[in-house]
């Protein structure tokens, strides 16, 4: 009942913002459970891929073979370089419930169900819409309120939230924003502001302030509501990009990261999760000439793998790989892209290289790692195609661990 209350009295709101009719509807069928979906909406929206697709809350409408011959959908994509916006108006609103049932035959312990009945209520809401003369304005959130823990382990819940203002130079998000600088630098989903602006025609200038966590309800309800959750981090970063020709740019990365110690009970150095301060800057390049595209990036970081600790290392402490106690320690990382085409033949190579030392928080890069492949494909026919591929990926690059661990391995395809 109280799950059923509450998707009542969010669902009111939106049937009376949205004022459309409502189309299409689903549901959707499981072992002891079921559930129901409506929802509505119209039109259609130019958006960014990492922000927002074609429908966030996957209901849009279905169109008639002629509408589909009048009106194609465009592709959902952000270009800070675009001059135009062909976004339609659009609000959507979802609402989602299901019910089931589960019971064990055993040691419940040793199970992840929630024994008995148990109850899901979601909903999402979306609007888009034009916002002065060159700009478009997106509203999206998504609320969930279940008893069953092994949904989620909070009762009622945020799910995501954004507003998101953008236009043919510019970008501004607050609330959810995936923020993608640079493989080595920053990717990840933060909750916070992030921008981004054109400068003249060449230079495109982002940055990004905020928090990673694991959810929103942690960043307001105590650690016994949610003992599982990771150590709140201040993440901050920034990107300059240089267009030099049609297919070839240079980026400058900035990225940080700092877990706040107060975020989660006191704990001795050394335990897990170990709380770290993360400093990163990256030069990375994208070059086109005629067949040949190379991608590449070098990046060096300043990492304190413990910051409860004080700097200072007592005698036996080995620098080449991370220690808690160690303070700061730098290091660095790479990584080189080669591909060329030539009529039915495609070559792609890759190399990177992670020193043991080298972290990027914001980017989750796996430290102490060499990896090179090298792949070749041949289109046979239209439909054969024959492709292999030698990769050798290893470890101890510094010779700090017992022993090293090598995978090589080669690899051929047949694909129709």
């Amino acid at each position: 009942m109280r799950v059923a209350g509450i998707a009542i009295c969010l669902l009111l709101p939106i049937v009376a913002a949205s004022g459309q009719d409502s189309t299409g509807s689903s549901s959707q069928s499981g072992t002891t459970s079921q559930s129901g979906t409506s929802g509505g909406g119209t039109g259609l929206q130019t958006g960014d891929v990492q922000q927002a697709t074609q429908n966030p809350l996957g209901s849009a409408n279905q169109n008639t073979p002629t509408q589909a011959t009048e009106k194609k959908p465009q592709a959902a994509t952000f270009d800070i370089g675009s001059a135009g916006n062909g976004g339609q108006d659009q609000v959507v609103g979802e609402v989602r419930l299901m019910s089931g049932y589960s019971e064990i035959g055993g040691d419940p312990t040793r199970s992840f169900h929630t024994p008995g009945a148990n109850n899901l209520a979601e909903v999402n809401y979306f609007e888009d819409h034009r916002f002065l003369l060159m700009h478009r304005l997106q509203v999206l959130s998504s609320f969930r309120a279940t008893d069953d823990a092994s949904i989620d382990p909070e009762h009622d819940s945020l799910q995501r939230a954004y507003i998101r203002l953008y236009g043919p130079r510019d970008e501004v998000i607050v609330g959810d924003a995936l923020v993608n600088y640079s493989r080595l630098s920053f990717n990840q989903n933060i909750k916070g502001l992030s921008d981004t602006f054109k400068i003249g025609d060449n230079w495109k200038l982002s940055d990004v302030a905020g928090v990673f966590i694991d959810r929103w309800g942690s960043l307001y309800k105590p650690f016994e509501a949610l003992p599982g959750r990771p150590y709140l981090a201040f993440v901050a970063g920034a990107r300059l990009e240089r267009k030099l020709l049609k297919d070839s740019s240079l980026g400058f990365n900035f990225s940080s990261s700092s877990d706040q110690l107060d975020s989660l009970p006191a704990s001795e150095v050394g335990s897990a999760p170990e709380p770290a301060r993360n400093r990163v800057g990256s030069i990375d390049t994208k070059l086109g000439f005629k067949r040949v595209r190379l991608d590449g990036e070098f990046a060096y970081s300043f990492t304190d793998f413990d910051i409860r600790s004080a700097a200072g290392c007592p005698d036996g402490c080995d620098s080449r790989a991370p220690q808690p106690e160690l303070g700061v320690q730098s290091d660095w990382g790479g990584r080189l892209e080669a591909s060329w085409r030539y009529k039915r033949v495609n070559l792609r190579e890759s190399f990177v290289r992670y020193q043991p030392n080298f972290a990027s928080i914001n980017a989750r890069q796996i430290p102490d790692l060499q990896d090179l492949s090298a792949r070749a494909s041949y289109d046979v026919t239209d439909w054969l195609l024959v492709d292999g591929t030698v990769r050798r990926s290893n470890n101890d690059l510094r010779h700090q661990l017992p022993f090293e661990t090598t995978f090589w391995g080669p690899e051929a395809h047949f694909l129709l």
